[in-house]
């Protein structure tokens, strides 16, 4: 088994490297699925609000490649075809006000739990700083001028 991956890599190195980081990313995102359940039980999808049957994808909201982090306040559960839709575009301002709302209600719950660890300490800064708002205007701007 290992000869077939080592050839499969020789033969497609750019593929087999995507492969790789793509897994590691999706193996870090799975870190944040608690908090995720813990801030949307019902889990609703943040883009059309409906309820997630099957597995809900997780999303960066600001897509990854304008800001190269993974980091809770940016991250929602959404449909697959939502998740599709929204991929590498930036979301409407209603959709960033509704990641605010719930970034705001997330540190407020995890305060009562009394949590206190690296994913708590970077929702407290965006919901201080605006992030979402402010990372949404300086991409827009980039977008549009």
């Amino acid at each position: 088994p290992n000869y077939q991956k080592l050839q499969r890599f020789l033969i497609h190195p750019i593929d087999s490297i995507n492969e790789v980081v793509l897994r590691k990313q999706q193996m870090k995102l799975e870190n944040y699925r608690s908090y995720l359940d813990f801030s949307n039980p019902e889990r609703r999808c943040l883009f059309c609000q409906k309820q997630i049957i099957d597995e809900p994808a997780i999303h960066y909201v600001i897509p990854h490649f304008f800001l190269q982090t993974d980091d809770l306040w940016n991250l929602v559960y959404t449909h697959d075809d939502c998740h599709e839709a929204y991929l590498e575009v930036l979301p409407e301002w209603e959709i960033i006000k509704r990641l605010e709302r719930r970034n705001l209600q997330l540190l407020q719950q995890l305060g009562e739990w009394e949590v206190n660890d690296k994913a708590v300490r970077e929702i407290t800064f965006a919901v201080n700083c605006h992030l979402p708002a402010s990372y949404w205007q300086k991409y827009q701007g980039m977008l549009y001028h």
